[in-house]
């Protein structure tokens, strides 16, 4: 009997233990999934979110298979994000940065790019950028940031608000499930958002604009002659225009490779009847270079970007929605032989005892 108490012993306490370290992480999942809701309300606790944050990490890491597996697990819950978004939202914009910098090099190391993180990148980009838009204004740091997937340029009128034109390359090759026709394999689409403040000081994507360009051949430059901010592309070779209420994307081809995009009250002003009765003014390499002296708004803003093919990487697995909880890190099939064996050996207990 004193064999089978050392065994039974030890068997409950294991099972016993499993079952309050599965109970744990489950309330460190609901915690951190509340704080990921309240990431986007207009109240924040930062320092009680950087303690789900931690916990949640802790969580992450015992779950992971290997450290491949862990950083895919931390960039899928796109940890330090929610936290830029709830120390912005406190007045921690200095804190707010570096917790994005966090971010994308955590994406980075899962070898994945931020904007492609979800299941609905365009609509996530947006959020990344009106919270990059929401630090470049409060703390006058305007810049791209190495290895983000998007380039951004200070596009402000004078005397007006801080406003910023994001410029990346859009993931797959239709929009809003409208395939876009005429793009070459050696081409690449350009978006353009423009994000302006709202009443309160809110940013966000007031307008857009698409471009189409040999691949690493557009390049961007922002200026503002008489306070009036424009930016001026080269090396396209067709525009996309937004037919109907509905947006459908319609392609032109450009006559001209270098042109154009006024930014005036929170829109992008786009040379389409321009290109599309063919009366675009076609400008030449040296008008061009005497014409990008002008001034720009912000010293340390970028000249000229030229966006980078972004690099194949595996899937991202998205983050869990509310109807997709992750998996328990408790195999339950152990949990049901420990259980079972924990049963078979009180029977055998009770037997020897009759």
């Amino acid at each position: 009997m004193k064999t089978l108490l050392l065994f039974f012993v030890p068997l409950m306490a294991t099972l016993v233990s499993l079952h309050a370290q599965d109970a744990s992480e489950q309330m460190v999942r609901a915690s951190w999934k509340a704080a990921k809701a309240a990431a986007y309300s207009q109240t924040s606790d930062p320092a009680a979110v950087t303690e789900a944050a931690n916990a949640m990490r802790n969580v992450l890491s015992r779950q992971a298979a290997s450290p491949e597996d862990g950083r895919s697990l931390m960039a899928s819950e796109l940890l330090d994000f929610t936290l830029a978004l709830f120390k912005a939202k406190a007045g921690d914009y200095g804190g707010a940065y570096q917790s994005l910098l966090a971010e994308i090099a955590a994406q980075k190391n899962a070898q994945r790019t931020l904007l492609a993180n979800t299941r609905n990148p365009a609509a996530f980009a947006r959020d990344v950028f009106a919270l990059h838009s929401e630090i470049m204004a409060h703390t006058g740091n305007i810049t791209t940031l190495p290895d983000s997937g998007y380039n951004v340029f200070d596009v402000s009128p004078k005397g007006g608000p801080p406003s910023f034109a994001f410029v990346y390359e859009p993931l797959g090759s239709d929009e809003g499930g409208v395939a876009i026709e005429g793009v070459a394999e050696s081409e690449q689409r350009l978006m353009i958002e423009l994000s302006t403040p709202n009443e309160t000081g809110l940013y966000k994507i007031t307008d857009r604009a698409q471009v189409i360009g040999k691949r690493d051949g557009v390049s961007i430059l922002a200026q503002s002659p008489d306070g009036k901010p424009k930016l001026r592309l080269s090396g396209v070779s067709k525009l996309i225009e937004y037919k109907g209420d509905f947006g459908v994307p319609i392609v032109h081809h450009s006559p001209a490779s270098i042109f154009e995009l006024a930014i005036d009250r929170g829109s992008i002003v786009q040379p389409i009847d321009a290109v599309k009765g063919n009366k675009l003014d076609t400008v030449s390499e040296a008008e061009s270079a005497k014409n990008n002296q002008l001034p720009l708004k912000k010293a340390n803003l970028p000249t000229s970007v030229q966006p980078a093919a972004p690099k194949k990487v595996p899937e991202a697995k998205p983050a869990p929605t509310p109807s997709q909880e992750p998996t328990s890190s408790t195999p339950w099939s152990v949990v049901v032989i420990l259980m079972a064996a924990a049963i078979g050996l009180a029977g055998l207990l009770l037997n020897k005892r009759k």
